[in-house]
């Protein structure tokens, strides 16, 4: 995709929750982020964003790693145990192999390395938000089949049940009656 309108289009539906302790590079990425998304939300530690997060449920969180009050991997669990699918970027100078692989163990949607390279940001988030709207379209479309399935089964019981001329009780509803003894014999 890579074209700004259409990443626009895209992220117009989501939110995001910024968490960096570095003032300087939370407003710059707020700023940025505030381009493409509708609302933005930003917190310096991982105690006030997860405050936040509890109050505004941001589609997005895009979170630092080092941070004081609490880390990004606490906040990471704390988040996860509220939501086990909530999309997740980290962002870090670390490049120890073990550090990624521990965010890669929390499950996180992106990793971006500072300071931050702006191609890998947006290749990121829009991967991110792309991602979380074919989950949302998915579950959209299965709550609508569920829906038709449901009326169509209820159509199905109706037919069955009565004869669609007259709207009388028919046949099979008669034997069903009978069988469950709805119906007596006079």
């Amino acid at each position: 995709m890579n074209d700004t309108y259409k990443i626009c289009q895209v992220c117009s539906e989501f939110s995001v929750l910024l968490v960096d302790d570095d003032e300087d590079v939370r407003t710059r990425i707020y700023d940025v982020l505030l381009l493409f998304f509708p609302a933005v939300y930003s917190a310096k530690d991982g105690k006030e964003a997860l405050k936040i997060y509890e109050q505004r449920k941001a589609d997005i969180i895009i979170t630092d790693l080092t941070m004081p009050k609490m880390n990004g991997f606490e906040f990471i669990k704390a988040v996860r145990s509220i939501n086990q699918k909530q999309k997740i970027i980290v962002m870090s100078a670390h490049t120890e192999t073990d550090i990624i692989i521990e965010s890669i163990q929390f499950g996180i949607d992106g990793y971006l390395l500072k300071p931050l390279n702006t191609n890998q940001m947006f290749e990121t988030i829009e991967k991110t938000v792309i991602s979380l709207k074919m989950e949302r379209d998915a579950v959209a479309y299965q709550e609508e089949l569920e829906s038709i399935i449901d009326n169509q089964d209820k159509q199905l019981i109706k037919q069955f049940e009565s004869d669609l001329l007259t709207d009388q009780p028919n046949k099979g509803k008669l034997i069903l009656d009978f069988k469950t003894n709805k119906t007596k014999l006079v």
